[in-house]
């Protein structure tokens, strides 16, 4: 009987080691996106969720924005980037959404030269996740879906 507890006791201290380990790996994701960085073409706020809530995509899809921004040589108009859940739902928009994961945006597009300029630019630089509306392209670097996609809205 004493033998059988101190083997729970083990697992149990094993089982907090984990939890631990895992809640250091989660602090440091978030320490690394919180970090500022240095964009050219846009403002640090720009993929913050609309609602106000602070929510912001990582900062790979700002980086990446960024680099195809520099890529398609015109302005680039974020419609949206990072959604709260609360906000995603309100908006109506898929609870599977990749905005709320902050791994999406969805650039202004209205017109066809500027789209190809930006579908091409999105392929050139090897976006894989691209979705076209008639007013918006939708980039995402969601890697726990389908890769070398493009869908219509």
């Amino acid at each position: 009987m004493h033998s059988v507890h101190a083997g729970n006791v083990a697992w149990v201290i094993i089982d907090l080691l984990r939890v631990l380990m895992l809640a250091r790996l989660v602090s440091i994701s978030n320490e690394f996106n919180t970090r500022s960085i240095n964009m050219k073409y846009f403002k640090d706020d720009s993929f913050k969720c609309q609602c106000g809530c602070g929510f912001d995509v990582t900062n790979e899809v700002k980086e990446l924005s960024d680099r195809l921004r520099e890529v398609c040589g015109i302005p680039l108009i974020v419609n949206s980037g990072a959604r709260c859940k609360a906000h995603n739902k309100a908006i109506g928009a898929s609870d599977t959404s990749s905005h709320i994961d902050g791994l999406a945006v969805d650039f202004r597009c209205v017109d066809s030269h500027s789209r190809y300029i930006i579908l091409s630019s999105a392929i050139k630089l090897g976006i894989q996740r691209i979705g076209l509306h008639k007013k918006f392209i939708h980039i995402d670097i969601a890697r726990d879906r389908a890769d070398e996609v493009v869908w219509f809205y």
